[in-house]
This record gives C-alpha cells, sequence and structure tokens, in this order.
C-alpha cells in the first residue's frame, strides 16, 4: 500500500520564510482533510535561527494546536534539522508537539547517522512516530561505508526517507539505491523527490514499483529551489488506479497556490537542471534568482565556473590615492543632478567608487580622477552594451572569494583587480554596495545616488534590495553622508549644493 505525506508547508516555506496568509492555510488543511493523504507535514519546529524565519518554521503551541483542529483525522508531522538538537534539547523542543504530532522527521546528513539513530531513540520514547530523511541521495554511491552505516537505524525508526536534495537521481538509479538501503534496514521506505531534471514523477513512481511505502509531494510541486513532485500530478495518477480523488475540493486548493507560484516563481529552469545534472546545492541558486543583479544566462556561466572550476585570478587592488571618498548608486537622483556632481567631484580632491555601472558615464567628465567600478553578476554586460570607451585610468573590482562568479568582458580583462578586504566582512559579499564599501575601508563616505525608491512605487524585488542595502549601511563602521535626498536610514542627509 502506497501512503502520501504533502509537505507543502515545509518544504514551500522556503519561499515565503514560512509565513502563509491564515485563510489560505486554512483551505490547504481543509481540502488535505477531504483527499487521501496519509500525513500533512505543518513545518519545522526549530531552534532560534540567525535571521527571520515564520510562523511554520517554529511551528507555537497555538498553531499546532488550530492545526489539528482544521485537519483532525490526518496524521500531522514536523520536521527537525538534526544538526540544531541533541538528545537533550530535542525533549525541550518537542515537549509540546506531544499530543498534536504523530511523526518526527530528523533532516540528516548521510555522515551522521550515527548521531541520528541517538536522537531517534529519544524522540520514540516520547511517543511519536520516527523517520530519518537522510539527504544528498545522489551522493551516496561515493561515499565509502554509507550503505554499511545504515544498519544503525535497524529497530529505532519507523522510517528512512530517501532525499534527492540535489534532483540528481534518475530512474534508472533508483533500483540499486534501494537495492542496496533494503539490505541493511527492513523499516519502511520513503521518497523525497526535487524537480530539477523533471524526474519528480518518474523517480517517485520507480520507487513505488521498488516498494517505497510513502512519497513526498507538494501542491504545484512548491518547495525549494526547483520545487518537488506535485500531489495533483500523483494524485491524478493514483486516481488512475483506483484511488478515490476528489478534485474539486483538490482543484480549488490548486488555484490558490497557483496566486503564489505566480509570485516566487519557483519551477524548475536552466540553472536549476544543470546544478541537478551536477549535484550543486539549490541554495546558492535560489539566493541568486532572488536578486535581480543576476539573470538566468549569468547564474548559468557561474554553474559552469562552478563545475569546471574555471575561474580567472586577478591582482588585488592596490588602494585609493585621494583625501575623500565617494560612492555613486544606481538611483535617477544621479541623472537629475548630474552638473552639481560633476561640479562637486571636480572641485575636490576625490576617490571615486562607482557601486553600480548605471552611470558611468560621468567618468568622461573626470577621467584624471581616481575612480573604480564594483562589478558583480552581469554588470560586466552592461559594460559592454554601454557604448562607452574606457581609459587605461578605469579599473575595475571583483571579489573572486565569492561562490558566485563575475562576468568580466574580454576587452576590460587588463583593467580587472580582486578586492583587497580593508575592514571586517560586510552583509551581502555579492552586492555591489558592500564591495564598494569594503573597498574604501572605515571612514567618512559621500554618497549619491542611493535614493531608496523615494518615488516609485516598490514592489517585491525593489523592497528586497532596499533591505539589502539598509543591512550593508547599517554594519558599516564608517560616516556615511548622503549628498542627494535618501530614503535609507542611518545615513547622514545633506545638500551637495550647501558646497558649490
Amino acid at each position: 500500500m502506497i501512503n502520501i505525506l504533502d509537505c507543502t508547508l515545509r518544504d514551500g516555506g522556503y519561499y515565503t520564510s514560512w509565513d502563509f496568509d491564515t485563510q489560505l492555510v486554512e483551505n490547504y488543511l481543509a481540502a488535505m482533510e477531504l483527499l487521501p493523504v496519509e500525513f500533512v507535514e505543518l513545518g519545522y519546529r526549530s531552534t532560534l535561527q540567525k535571521q527571520y524565519e515564520g510562523e511554520y518554521c517554529y511551528l507555537p503551541l497555538s498553531t499546532l494546536k488550530r492545526c489539528k483542529i482544521l485537519c483532525p483525522n490526518k496524521k500531522l508531522a514536523v520536521m527537525i534539522n538534526l544538526k540544531d538538537v541533541d538528545e537533550n534539547s530535542v525533549v525541550l523542543l518537542l515537549g509540546p508537539c506531544v499530543g498534536y504530532v504523530d511523526l518526527v522527521r530528523l533532516a540528516v546528513r548521510p555522515d551522521n547517522l550515527a548521531q541520528a539513530a541517538k536522537t531517534a531513540n529519544v524522540i520514540k520514547s516520547m511517543g511519536f512516530l520516527v523517520a530519518i530523511n537522510i539527504m544528498y541521495m545522489s551522493t551516496w554511491k561515493s561515499q565509502d561505508g554509507f550503505y554499511d552505516s545504515l544498519h544503525q537505524l535497524e529497530g529505532t525508526v519507523d522510517y528512512v526517507w530517501m532525499v534527492d536534495s540535489y534532483g540528481a537521481v534518475q530512474p534508472n538509479d533508483m533500483k540499486i539505491i534501494i537495492e542496496n538501503v533494503k539490505k541493511q534496514i527492513s523499516c519502511s521506505l520513503g521518497f523525497h523527490g526535487h524537480n530539477n531534471l523533471e524526474l519528480a514523477m518518474a523517480n517517485s513512481l520507480e520507487a513505488i514499483n521498488l516498494g517505497c511505502q510513502i512519497i513526498d509531494s507538494t501542491i504545484l510541486g512548491m518547495g525549494r529551489g526547483a520545487g518537488n513532485l506535485k500531489t495533483e500530478l500523483l494524485l491524478t495518477y493514483l486516481q488512475k488506479i483506483g484511488w478515490d480523488v476528489d478534485f474539486y475540493k483538490l482543484s480549488n486548493i490548486v488555484e490558490l497556490f497557483h496566486k503564489l507560484q505566480q509570485q516566487y516563481h519557483w519551477g524548475t529552469n536552466i540553472p536549476y537542471m544543470i546544478s541537478g545534472a551536477n549535484s550543486l546545492p539549490q541554495k546558492d541558486i535560489m539566493e541568486m534568482m532572488s536578486k535581480r543583479r543576476y539573470s538566468v544566462t549569468s547564474i548559468v556561466e557561474i554553474l559552469q565556473n562552478a563545475f569546471s572550476k574555471q575561474n580567472q585570478i586577478y591582482p588585488k587592488y592596490a588602494g585609493y590615492l585621494a583625501e575623500n571618498t565617494i560612492v555613486i548608486g544606481g538611483g535617477p537622483s544621479v541623472k537629475q543632478h548630474r552638473k552639481a556632481i560633476i561640479d562637486f567631484i571636480k572641485q575636490n580632491d576625490l576617490f571615486v567608487v562607482f557601486a553600480s555601472a548605471k552611470h558611468i558615464d560621468l567618468i568622461s567628465e573626470f577621467p584624471e580622477k581616481p575612480h573604480v567600478v564594483c562589478l558583480v553578476g552581469e554588470e560586466g554586460h552592461k559594460l559592454e552594451n554601454h557604448g562607452f570607451t574606457f581609459t587605461t585610468n578605469t579599473h575595475f573590482i571583483v571579489n573572486t572569494t565569492l561562490k558566485t562568479d563575475t562576468y568580466v568582458p574580454e576587452n576590460l580583462k587588463q583593467q580587472i583587480y580582486n578586492m583587497p578586504i580593508t575592514q571586517p566582512e560586510l552583509p551581502y559579499s555579492d552586492s555591489p554596495l558592500s564591495i564598494a564599501l569594503q573597498l574604501v575601508g572605515v571612514r567618512k563616505v559621500w554618497m549619491i545616488g542611493f535614493d531608496g525608491y523615494l518615488a516609485v512605487e516598490t514592489n517585491e524585488d525593489v523592497y528586497d534590495l532596499m533591505q539589502e542595502n539598509q543591512r550593508i549601511i547599517d554594519a558599516y563602521q564608517g560616516e556615511l553622508i548622503s549628498l542627494l535626498p535618501t530614503a535609507y536610514k542611518n545615513i547622514k542627509q545633506t545638500s551637495i549644493y550647501s558646497y558649490l
């Protein structure tokens, strides 16, 4: 008998920071109550995280109670990251879940099964069903002794889940993997597939044919990175072989989550396909996809460099040669106050740092001033299309310590320098503002073009960029002075015209 575990709220939370509209959750749980789903995973039961995460990352007792009332006839599940707990802390963490949660799943690295078995024993003694979700399935064959180590879980856990973390497993891999697992343990097996190569359904059907008892899925495939097997697709297949599925209720909840998909755009694409084919982490790609500075083409180039390991080495920049520094952002105020900016720079001994390539045509007005342009992501493509002729006096700064690579136009490679870190690293090290402020060190910095989008309606992408810049500004230890209007906090404001 095959069962389904729907983990929409848990895996989908990677896109929403585990915040979901209350009415949406109520509709979702009402749908799960009427659909042939065995388990509903509500989210994580987490220890304190370093950044903000929402309700379904922590699952307060009041939330657990509400979910149990809304979904009384389903087995409810929560997930815990093994790296965050030990045998003592897990008791405190799961104590409030007793009576509301049926299944606890531990997310476990394949090299940490001994600790997983100890923690599972403690959870089992509290009265829960226990599952071990073993990650990075596509790498198991390359890890010496992994399959032999599985015997540590025998007699301890109720389920072992095989997790295709990278979306890299293919159907012809499933038979060998499952046969090797079954040689070591006799408990029920589950499968969690990611859809990077659009093989989540094929792999899940193969898992079922090979004796897996339970399959993970999510509404519209909502989940980390490229997403997961679609619950509606699996149920449609199972209906064909005799399952009773309420398609009216199913289609209603799919329609509600479709609105979230339009907002967050999960699903596979070329970067996720490449990461799946090469077992590369999805987390880094999610971060790049969420930032406007990376196009799909740029991310593909970054990934190709990642697995080919062909990274360029550039000399370190020697430093600035002026008394004061001015950092120029991409805000529209630069165009509006162009003449005043040119006059200010010409009249003062300044090191000019462009944190964006948007206004680099200003260089033609003061080519003799020491100046650099910070390059991240696909900014180099903008330089190719700009039509501006750079002199050898223009230096371009990259940060080659990043996980991600930077596109550099071939004709500018002789003018590229790696950034010397002159102060403690700032947040978002792939941000041009972060690179600019680390380059100049701790000192007084004039700023222009950091408007904070005063005159436009902020959409979600713009809001995220503003939040990123604000955190960088908050962390900077020097003095920041804006010569033009800005919506950012912790920047002193003055007028460029008072200096002319």
